[in-house]
């Protein structure tokens, strides 16, 4: 009979200390995600000196990668549409059964004002939806309108967690960076869209540009392809430096890894130019000894 006791107060405690840890877990785990699918943005974001905003960005950065992942890598709509009901149930009723909703949960506590919208949770999802089927963008106001659910939806995420006190005078900022992390990733990544049965390159500017994708895709590299690549990477360096104009309105603290994350993702269109154009058969990366000169810039930009 002792033994019973002392294996039911072993095992007490067991979970005792498992539920203290829980949110450590969930935290990290969060951690993990982020740190082995965008070393950009965890190299820029690690650098956060509040751990609250931190793990608020890893929750964050986790829901995100989920949605995308159940459509990009599993090819799933039914479990989109679980995550869907998982994220009604969690704004109408709070629950959180699962790590990325737990952690999330903590980070809507202390950021989340009671009337806060989770609108850019759902747009992420219905973007995502929108990838689940071959994808065709007839127009450049269709193309934004994709970008916004898609990634500006990440910058309202984020923005009560960076800038609280900030968050209607900065939307802006959140529409401006949304749109050019997107079209940088387009632009990245064209022949592994295509393979997908994506085309996010306009049908418009296509024909405008008289540009045959099909050639291109057989690595077949044309001076019209060049131009129409060159002219969306403009509108995101636009949209960069529209963003770029509003980064010293957020705190002090938050402002490096907004610039680095920018710094650094702007410069994968320059990464791009140097492999002569090829975003067909490879995936341009800024390398670490370039990041190493962007941080001289980033520090330079800021203390002026």
């Amino acid at each position: 009979m002792i033994y019973i006791v002392i294996a039911i107060a072993v095992l007490a405690s067991l979970m005792t200390v498992f539920y203290l840890a829980l949110p450590w877990i969930d935290d990290w785990r969060c951690k993990l995600i982020i740190q082995k699918h965008s070393a950009t943005f965890y190299k820029a974001f690690s650098t956060l000196k509040d751990p609250s905003r931190k793990k608020g960005i890893f929750a964050v950065y986790a829901f995100c990668r989920h949605v995308d992942d159940v459509i990009d890598v599993e090819q799933n709509v039914n479990k989109l549409n679980q995550i869907e009901k998982k994220l009604q149930n969690f704004v109408k009723r709070g629950e959180a059964n699962d790590f990325r909703f737990r952690s999330l949960k903590r980070t809507a506590q202390l950021f989340y004002k009671e009337t806060y919208s989770y609108q850019p949770y759902f747009d992420m999802i219905e973007g995502q939806r929108f990838d689940s089927e071959p994808v065709v963008i007839n127009t450049y106001n269709e193309l934004e309108q994709y970008c916004d659910l898609v990634a500006s939806s990440v910058g309202f995420m984020l923005l009560p967690i960076l800038a609280p006190k900030q968050e209607t005078s900065l939307q802006t900022f959140a529409f401006s960076l949304g749109r050019a992390f997107q079209i940088t990733n387009i632009l990245r990544d064209v022949g592994e869209d295509f393979k997908r049965n994506r085309i996010y390159l306009p049908a418009e500017l296509l024909r405008q540009y008289n540009v045959n994708l099909s050639t291109v895709i057989e690595d077949k590299m044309t001076q019209s392809f060049i131009q129409l690549w060159e002219y969306l990477a403009s509108k995101a360096e636009s949209y960069y430096t529209q963003a770029l104009s509003q980064i010293k309105q957020f705190p002090r603290d938050t402002q490096f890894p907004l610039a680095a994350a920018l710094f650094f993702y702007r410069d994968i269109l320059n990464a791009c130019r140097k492999a002569s154009y090829q975003v067909i058969h490879q995936k341009n990366y800024v390398s670490n000894e370039q990041k190493k000169f962007l941080l001289k810039e980033i520090r330079s930009f800021l203390s002026v």
